[in-house]
């Protein structure tokens, strides 16, 4: 096993590489250049029809207001679950520039979150979602992506099945503020092989943030990881690659940290111009030093111990663009953080999302989600697991070119074993308006 002192020199690399990415104020881009595979940094294409053409030199200005009923928004040891009415009021501003070589997106969307019974603080949120994919050459790309996230919103999360953040607890009356950070530099060296590079930095916290309870933060994670990539492209269809992932979990509450070394098989097999299915797995390394749990009082307890092990990481992505349906598929397997209620975990996670255009003016989208996460080099007989799953449906309506309503409802489910936390079943439903305004520039 490595020594602190070598471990603590590795964090310290790999916060220096995904650093990159933050020195740069980064919505998903259309990948120009040499591609970049999902798992060392890409980004998975957004689930919507082909018919919804990419924009390009558009400015947005746009206001949605929303009503949620939530069932189990708050939980008490003494009364219990109980339900309510979150009102929400979210402008929007956004930003498409496309240039011979610079393709730059920008989001912005601050907004006020309101608890109708008053069950926890009025919460100004923020969410920041922006990148750029600047072109060097017609063979050398950089890509680089910031996201940044502030809400009690347990549905709105940066989390999920592909990416640094492992798959979002469903904690109610809780702030989460998050941030994701990631920078790729690909170059294609000949006519069928491309080389690439790449880092991000992500970290998660959780603070209480309910109504006349003691302040009780959860467990918070730093990540920091750099990546190094090979692809060939055998055929038109078929594009193989092996891939490099080194990562740093970092917990520094209870000072726990997790090392990874991943080394993958990529596959990318492309049915039509349609639809595509990548697949990647490989053998995992791990060094760990200490663990942390949070016990049920609300203390987050430290687990001493030194270990290292070996398991196995992969995944795979599925994507169908139609003229009126949409379907993307993602399964990750691999080591994680927690969510705020365990330290780093071995994580089993999938998604599945369905977007369909019923009519010229009405959407729907389906989705599900489940993920089962497992404290990593704890004793086998009395190990800590999270699962969480669920899924839910909207329907939106076009009212004009301008404003749209839509109706959701979420269902999801969270049981946790071992440590004493039970969440138990959460609904959340509501109407919200939306009302935009498009403007072209710069063309």
């Amino acid at each position: 096993m490595l020594s602190p002192k070598m471990n603590g020199m590795i964090f310290r690399m790999l916060l220096l590489v995904s650093g990159l990415a933050m020195i740069m104020p980064l919505t998903t881009l259309a990948q120009i250049g040499p591609q970049v595979p999902a798992s060392a940094g890409g980004q998975v294409p957004p689930t919507v029809p082909s018919s919804e053409g990419p924009q390009s030199n558009v400015f947005e200005f746009g206001v949605g207001f929303g009503a949620t009923y939530d069932s189990n928004l708050f939980i008490n040891s003494k009364t219990g679950s109980s339900s309510d009415i979150r009102y929400s009021v979210f402008p929007r501003l956004s930003l498409i520039k496309t240039l011979p070589r610079l393709l730059l997106n920008l989001r912005y969307s601050p907004g006020v979150e309101i608890s109708e019974h008053r069950l926890y603080q009025s919460l100004f949120s923020n969410n920041l979602d922006g990148g750029f994919t600047y072109t060097l050459t017609d063979r050398t790309a950089f890509t680089a992506r910031q996201q940044y996230n502030i809400s009690t919103n347990p549905f709105n999360s940066l989390g999920g099945p592909i990416g640094p953040l492992g798959q979002a607890t469903f904690l109610p009356g809780y702030k989460e503020t998050s941030l994701v950070s990631n920078a790729n530099l690909s170059h294609q060296f000949s006519e069928f092989n491309t080389l690439g590079i790449g880092g991000f930095f992500a970290d998660r916290k959780f603070e209480n943030n309910r109504q006349g309870q003691p302040t009780t933060n959860l467990i918070q994670s730093r990540i920091a990881s750099g990546n190094a990539f090979f692809t060939h492209q055998m055929s038109p269809k078929n594009t193989i690659g092996l891939q490099y992932q080194g990562q740093a979990l970092e917990f520094p509450q209870q000072n726990a940290r997790t090392f990874t070394h991943t080394f993958s098989i990529l596959d990318t097999i492309t049915f039509s111009s349609r639809s595509s299915l990548t697949l990647f797995g490989g053998p995992d390394y791990s060094l760990t030093s200490n663990q942390v749990v949070f016990s049920l009082g609300g203390i987050i307890i430290q687990i001493p111990l030194k270990k290292n092990s070996w398991s196995g990481a992969g995944g795979a992505i599925f994507t169908f663009r139609g003229v009126r349906t949409a379907l993307t598929g993602e399964f990750s397997r691999g080591i994680s953080e927690g969510g705020g209620l365990l330290g780093a975990v071995s994580a089993t996670s999938g998604r599945l999302e369905l977007v369909e255009r019923l009519t010229k003016n009405w959407d729907i989208d389906m989705n599900g989600t489940g993920a089962v996460s497992s404290l990593i080099s704890a004793s086998s007989s009395a190990t800590p697991q999270l699962l969480n799953y669920g899924g839910g449906a909207s329907l939106k309506r076009a009212l004009g070119r301008s404003v749209s309503l839509q109706f959701f409802y979420q269902r999801r489910n969270q049981s946790a074993s071992n440590f004493g936390q039970s969440f138990g079943n959460h609904d959340s439903g509501g109407i919200s308006l939306d009302i935009h305004f498009l403007r072209p520039f710069g063309r």
